[in-house]
């Protein structure tokens, strides 16, 4: 199938195509009017036409796809040494290898070699099988995630993976404190580790590689709004009486009632009547009214204080319509977890839909718009008796940001963000998204969710690094292209791939469009031209 994409644009060109058209029927008349042989009009009418016809087909700029065949070609980026080129060229059998800047869309897989492509070249292979084969020096991050805006208590998380074989221990420091620490080695070359946001506004750690700086995490942590807690027992013993404290010295609104019969309930403590955000229980409480009623107005629950798990968590998931499944993972009447807490002998397996924590002695599972969550730990309250309230605090974080029900408005800005770079933001807000955000000088339009009508979400390419005001009230952070050396080209080629396995899938041909060359068309005119000046003179 032929098609046409005009030199000029369309309208001019069926200007100057009318023109010619008028011309050469003004050209016939006079030829055909004339007093030469009917063999000399013959010819020039032919001449004629055929100037007139490559003249217009010049204008018009016909085009048409041809197949070509799945020949794989190579393609290598800058400062790839021949010799791996070599080497690759070898073991994936291809014939054809080419440096970027001389690649013309041809062949079909392509196998990228490197990653310093840019998003307009990676753009230009649409529709091709692409292979990336990294080129990343040992020693060097080869992925790092963490959120770039949190809540007051919410769990940080930063994760990662180095491309090295040399043992070696990473850290995470804060003030020139270490936060943890991570021995790698052949076998461990990935990293995680959680920690609580507690300080409001702009925080910033370090990585730490054998000692060696490797660049700053720059994250955001919003003030948090205190939740409504309300402890629903038959009777309150220390290791609620300890959570109870805990929690209201964190600044949290908390309510105590205790069941004293099955039409009385003793309110112990009285913070606030707002809406329950959070009701903490145990299973002979579960049928209490007050409970149910929490849960259909979207608050969530954290089930502790259990006696005989085997028995109650089929009791709870017949309750509360859940899948919480138990495995045994010991013999004894406990086991011992992390910073000398002890739970019962079980632990939750791991399911689509639920998380768990503490080596599975904690679980929770989002049912609606409520979480409900269940605690096989047999006390924590034993650590601040022992004096480890970091322990404990940090125990409790991790539950309690996890349990947390969802905020008003809530941002998701994976980090790191390059500038001049495309980084995807999104937003889940009860209400409804909004249209637009404001990040410093930059307005970014956020398209709604198909999927969920209370999200959206859009691309921010900032021109700045450093932090950036998000709608006047937040702050995240934008990297310079040298910051976290290699890791920009990494993750955009990451991003990049993500996105084409969503988009159709090639074909072993592929059609590519042709044009006749600007060489061919210079000839065929002047050879026109030629032809009609040399006529009348042979």
């Amino acid at each position: 199938m032929i098609d046409f994409t005009p030199y000029f644009p369309f309208s001019w060109t069926m200007l100057f195509v009318s023109v010619l058209v008028v011309l050469w029927g003004l050209q016939l008349f006079w030829f055909w009017k004339s007093h030469a042989s009917g063999k000399r009009k013959a010819i020039k009418s032919l001449l004629s036409s055929w100037l007139t016809l490559v003249l217009i087909a010049f204008l018009l700029q016909p085009n048409w796809q041809t197949s070509q065949s799945s020949a794989p070609v190579l393609i290598y980026s800058d400062k790839i040494p021949k010799e791996k080129r070599d080497l690759l060229k070898d073991s994936l059998k291809v014939d054809k290898i080419l440096a970027k800047q001389d690649y013309n869309q041809e062949g079909n897989p392509v196998y990228l070699l490197g990653q310093d492509y840019g998003m307009p070249f990676l753009q230009s292979l649409k529709g091709k099988t692409i292979h990336w084969i990294p080129d990343i020096p040992k020693g060097q991050l080869s992925f790092l995630e963490w959120k770039g805006m949190i809540r007051q208590g919410e769990i940080q998380q930063v994760s990662g993976s180095f491309f090295q074989s040399d043992a070696a221990k990473i850290e995470l420091q804060l003030n020139g404190e270490t936060i943890d620490t991570q021995e790698l080695g052949p076998s461990q070359t990935t990293f995680q580790w959680e920690f609580t946001g507690k300080i409001p506004g702009k925080n910033e750690v370090e990585l730490l590689l054998g000692g060696e700086r490797l660049g700053a995490i720059h994250f955001f942590v919003q003030e948090a709004t205190p939740k409504n807690i309300v402890f629903q027992f038959g009777f309150p013993n220390p290791e609620i009486r300890f959570l109870t404290q805990y929690l209201a010295e964190k600044g949290e609104k908390v309510s105590s009632t205790t069941q004293v019969s099955q039409s009385l309930d003793v309110v112990t403590a009285t913070v606030s009547k707002d809406s329950t955000q959070l009701v903490i229980t145990e299973v002979s409480q579960l049928n209490n009214r007050k409970i149910k009623v929490a849960l259909e107005q979207g608050a969530s629950l954290l089930i502790m204080n259990l006696s005989a798990p085997s028995r109650e968590i089929p009791m709870i998931n017949k309750l509360l319509k859940t899948d919480f499944e138990l495995e045994s993972i010991g013999t004894g009447e406990q086991r011992e977890i992390q910073n000398g807490l002890s739970a019962f002998p079980d632990r939750f397996v791991s399911k689509m839909g639920q998380n768990d924590l503490l080596e599975g002695a904690f679980a929770f599972q989002p049912t609606g718009n409520s979480k409900i969550g269940i605690s096989l730990l047999e006390g924590t309250f034993p650590l601040l008796l022992q004096g480890d309230s970091i322990g404990y605090n940090k125990v409790w974080d991790q539950i309690l940001g996890t349990m947390a029900v969802d905020e008003e408005t809530n941002w998701n800005i994976p980090q790191p963000a390059f500038s001049h770079t495309l980084n995807r933001i999104s937003l889940n807000q009860k209400n409804g998204p909004d249209e637009f955000a404001v990040l410093g000088q930059d307005t970014v339009f956020l398209q709604a969710s198909l999927i969920n009508p209370l999200s959206a979400s859009g691309l921010w390419q900032p021109a700045e690094s450093g932090w950036i005001s998000l709608n006047d009230s937040l702050d995240t952070y934008s990297y310079g292209l040298a910051e976290w050396a290699g890791l920009e080209p990494i993750k955009a080629m990451s991003a990049f791939l993500k996105a084409s396995k969503s988009s159709t899938p090639a074909v072993a041909t592929v059609m590519e469009a042709r044009k006749i060359g600007d060489w061919v068309w210079l000839v065929l005119i002047m050879v026109a031209f030629g032809l009609v000046w040399l006529e009348p003179r042979v």
